[in-house]
């Protein structure tokens, strides 16, 4: 199944917490059942842009306040029809 996330902070964000470690335990334990998991995220000083954490995709768009319509766009033109499902 692929499975589409949706997230302002990731595990690797400075400002992350209980939060991002439940998204980072839940998309692991996806991944590891055989699922293909993508985390669209902001980004944050120096961080990559995009990056596998745990077996899960990581996509890095934008920060605090553009990520959400960065996040649409980049849906729009990437990956509109590949998710199964979408968690946000």
């Amino acid at each position: 199944m692929n499975i589409l996330w949706f997230s302002w902070k990731d595990l690797k964000n400075p400002q992350s917490g209980g939060a991002e470690i439940v998204t980072d335990q839940l998309a692991s334990a996806l991944v590891k059942r055989g699922d293909n998991v993508t985390l669209l995220t902001s980004g944050f000083p120096k961080s990559a842009k995009k990056e596998i954490i745990n077996g899960y995709e990581v996509i890095r768009l934008g920060g605090k306040f553009s990520v959400y319509f960065l996040v649409f766009l980049y849906y729009l033109k990437n990956l509109r029809g590949w998710p199964d499902k979408i968690i946000e």
